[in-house]
């Protein structure tokens, strides 16, 4: 829905810099970019790098890389590397005996590989988890896969390494959910790698839906936090996941002054519109486990009087 209003509102003259899309977390882009990449709009991020960039997305899409192709030497040296003990030679030295390996993973399964004494019990732990991920029933459960990989070892090295850990793993969490709509690892990777068609210039689109057949390179969407739109404003604004439990996030209502506080943030969202606003929320939502969970619109939304709303139902 957002994706094809702001093709419209762009067919009928309006700048897609003047158009913002909010959010209260930077997961809550995820799928927003992946559609607006297969559009083929153009887009700016002010939240922060683009979600499928950050190191911690990188480390753990490199792990299931290297299911779908074993031979993959940037994955591979990416993987090791993050495995306590082993450091950048000790990883080249592991690759080219995996390069010259005819099977690579059972290479692996097998514990074919010696490493020092230091890192023996960490790459203990990653061989059984190679193993959990390449045989059934994850084999082709890119969403089981990436939680496998988040509770196996990686969950431990967030906790080690930065300050904001808890939030990296709720972007893997929520990567999970999204990888929960495909049935093979290999069509979920080829559906992020749309992202790094945008490396350089504007995203190409795929065929089958609408896109914009033309733009301007400075003209570019905006996609912000609300933290960070504070101070700015755009003719147009969606505000996308006011949902309940998503703003105000269940985190923030844990504590006691938390509700005011996203209540405040939810004011700054709203009154960053000059002429149009749109309050989104899913009406379902499915997690990694493909439990699908209804959504009710934020308790700030259910707050504000019918008369100043016009509500637009989407199917």
């Amino acid at each position: 829905f957002v994706a094809s209003r702001i093709l419209d509102l762009h067919a009928q003259g309006m700048p897609l810099s003047e158009i913002a899309v909010l959010y209260r977390s930077h997961w809550q882009s995820l799928e927003l970019q992946l559609e607006l990449t297969r559009r083929n709009v153009p887009y700016s991020i002010r939240s922060g790098m683009r979600f499928f960039e950050q190191a911690h997305i990188k480390d753990v899409v490199a792990h299931l890389r290297i299911i779908v192709n074993p031979k993959d030497e940037a994955a591979w040296k990416r993987v090791l590397k993050l495995i306590p003990g082993i450091g950048r030679a000790t990883a080249s030295k592991i690759w080219e005996r995996i390069a010259a390996a005819e099977d690579p993973l059972s290479l692996i399964a097998r514990n074919g590989l010696s490493v020092k004494p230091r890192a023996s019990e960490s790459w203990k732990t990653f061989v059984e988890m190679i193993s959990q991920l390449a045989s059934a029933p994850l084999i082709n459960r890119p969403s089981q896969q990436i939680e496998l990989v988040l509770s196996s070892s990686y969950q431990e090295y967030l906790a080690t390494t930065f300050e904001n850990a808890d939030l990296r793993a709720e972007d893997l969490h929520q990567l999970a959910r999204y990888a929960s709509r495909f049935s093979a690892t290999e069509d979920f990777l080829a559906d992020l790698s749309l992202i790094g068609s945008e490396a350089s210039g504007v995203p190409q689109g795929t065929g089958g839906v609408d896109q914009i057949e033309s733009a301007d390179e400075d003209d570019r969407l905006i996609l912000t936090s609300i933290h960070q739109a504070k101070g700015l404003e755009w003719k147009v604004v969606f505000l996308v996941w006011a949902a309940e439990g998503k703003l105000p996030s269940a985190r923030s209502l844990k504590e006691a002054a938390g509700e005011e506080e996203e209540r405040r943030l939810f004011y700054v969202a709203i009154t960053r519109a000059k002429d149009e606003l749109y309050v989104c929320y899913p009406l379902m939502e499915s997690d990694y486990t493909r439990l699908t969970v209804v959504q009710r619109p934020s308790r700030f939304v259910s707050e504000i009087p019918e008369g100043l709303l016009e509500a637009w139902a989407v199917d």
